[in-house]
């Protein structure tokens, strides 16, 4: 057959779009992949930045952010500051009780002059002459009423200590109570200045009183003794045998360091 110019143009065009056809057919399906699971599509792949490693620093076993080893802010360690378990107050007004005390009260009054004594009772109406009931002011009287109303003269002590403060802000404070074989019951007080850095206070000796009511696990011992501190330092001693006995005191002994 003869080859014409119109064959060959035909032919060649023929062959064009074949070639055409069977590009379009390799590459109509991106999804596709290569047949390993490695397709070329940079946004879908298994190795990206959501692996299953556990290595992710946002939500990692031992992140920083979201530990479980107890060095966080909010951990319950027991050791903040603010929660702790070794309470280190320093109250100026507790009292280190013996086990044989059941329970004690105190009312402060002023004193009528400013010895350093202690005065057991054995019956209200002792109580109430010392202390001059009738001639003190509606609240101090009323405080003292209602300790002399909850004491048992029989069961019960009742003591009065006494001493000059330093100002116008000392109180006579109870520091230590307990009862010994030796000495009955014993006790320890001492003139406090409770003022404040930058509260003013008259700078006048002061008379100090404070009525001391004690109850017992079993019978009130017949002695005692009173170790009383005040307002310059002073420290005496004070014994009695019984309330109905007067009281003995000892020597007074400077707290001061240039003694």
């Amino acid at each position: 057959m003869q080859i014409t110019r119109r064959r060959m143009l035909t032919a060649a065009s023929i062959a064009s779009v074949s070639a055409i056809g069977g590009c379009l057919g390799e590459s109509s399906d991106p999804g596709a992949g290569n047949g390993n699971g490695n397709g070329d599509d940079e946004n879908d792949t298994d190795d990206g930045n959501e692996t299953g490693t556990g290595n992710d620093s946002n939500d990692t076993d031992d992140g920083s952010n979201d530990t479980e080893n107890g060095n966080g802010d909010d951990a319950d360690s027991g050791n903040g500051d603010d929660d702790t378990e070794n309470d280190s107050s320093d109250d100026s007004q507790s009292t280190e009780v013996g086990d044989e005390v059941t329970d004690y009260e105190t009312v402060q009054y002023e004193a009528n002059d400013g010895e350093t004594t202690a005065v057991p009772f054995s019956s209200r109406e002792e109580a109430e002459s010392h202390l001059d009931l009738e001639s003190r002011q509606d609240d101090e009287r009323s405080a003292i009423t209602d300790l002399l109303e909850a004491t048992d003269f029989e069961a019960d002590s009742l003591v009065a200590l006494e001493t000059q403060g330093s100002n116008g802000c000392s109180e006579l404070q109870l520091k230590s109570l307990e009862v010994t074989t030796e000495d009955g019951i014993s006790m320890a007080a001492a003139a406090v200045d409770t003022s404040s850095d930058d509260e003013m206070c008259t700078q006048e000796i002061t008379n100090l009183g404070l009525l001391v009511h004690v109850s017992y696990d079993g019978e009130a011992p017949s002695s005692g003794k009173a170790t009383i501190t005040d307002g310059q330092g002073g420290q005496q001693g004070v014994g009695w045998s019984s309330a109905s006995d007067s009281t003995e005191s000892g020597s007074n002994e400077s707290a001061s360091d240039d003694e």
